[in-house]
């Protein structure tokens, strides 16, 4: 059955579901990093901004790289697929998922999605939109709510206004979201470049190309990734140990195990 037209239903993996609670006011935290630390392609249902505070990262959303250093920011859209690598030894970034009460106002005012990065260096305006992040992922908890809200609408406002808009999704990134949510729903699966481009109705070189683009990594070393997170999953919720390491990686397509440990080490090294 061709794919192309098809939307499936997002899951966990490659999809970052939230709760109603999550959906309605966000999540706001900040995060260290270690250097090459990878957050693989992913999408969610919730804007996120990233405002990189010490070291640099390289950043893609929706098939458009950049390397993003202290001060600047990165702003992605609800249901863009995005991907993070932290490239400096020591890295610190204050991460804004912003929830609906926010965003929709947002996207009703613009009828446009933000651009990713900025398109403006107006360096008050990033400096301004750091202390704004840190300000909100440190302190949010005991704010009352018109603060939060005060701080929420500045820095989205600055986000505006040093980003800028642009237009809606594009035929290929939807072809992205679709190819994801199918590799996460057939995992375990015998997958293969091949016969997923044949599913989605494209040649197969054009195809390995937008998804290189898209995510940031060939097909078979994302799809490693997942199986080796879907492992990951298995082995922590088997809390009497029933079950051996190479049950669960033959679940997931790994013929035996040097070809599991292989594709641990290219992840984790």
């Amino acid at each position: 059955m061709n794919q192309k037209n098809k939307t499936y239903n997002a899951l966990s993996g490659f999809y970052e579901s939230h709760t109603d609670e999550n959906l309605d006011f966000g999540k706001y935290f900040s995060d260290p990093r270690r250097i090459h630390f990878i957050t693989p392609a992913h999408f969610h249902n919730l804007a996120e901004a990233v405002v990189i505070e010490s070291g640099s990262y390289k950043a893609l959303v929706n098939g458009e790289e950049k390397i993003l250093t202290e001060g600047e920011a990165l702003f992605v859209n609800p249901f863009e697929v995005h991907r993070l690598e932290a490239l400096a030894p020591q890295t610190a970034i204050h991460v804004l998922q912003f929830g609906k009460q926010y965003t929709d106002k947002l996207y009703e005012i613009c009828k446009k999605r933000i651009r990713p990065y900025a398109q403006s260096d107006v360096r008050e305006k990033k400096d301004e939109l750091l202390r704004y992040a840190k300000k909100i992922c440190n302190g949010y908890a005991d704010m009352n709510a018109m603060t939060l809200d005060g701080y929420i609408n500045m820095a989205l406002g600055l986000i505006l206004d040093l980003h800028g808009l642009y237009e809606k999704e594009t035929k290929s990134s939807i072809l992205i979201l679709n190819v994801l949510n199918y590799i996460n729903e057939h995992c375990s699966e015998p997958l293969t470049l091949h016969g997923l481009s044949a599913t989605f109705g494209y040649d197969k070189d054009y195809f390995s190309r937008m998804f290189n683009r898209y995510v940031g990594m060939n097909f078979r070393e994302f799809l490693n990734r997942q199986r080796i997170e879907f492992i990951n999953r298995e082995i922590k919720s088997d809390k009497e140990k029933k079950r051996f390491l190479s049950e669960i990686a033959f679940k997931y397509g790994f013929s035996n195990m040097k070809t599991y440990y292989n594709a641990v080490k290219k992840i984790y090294r």
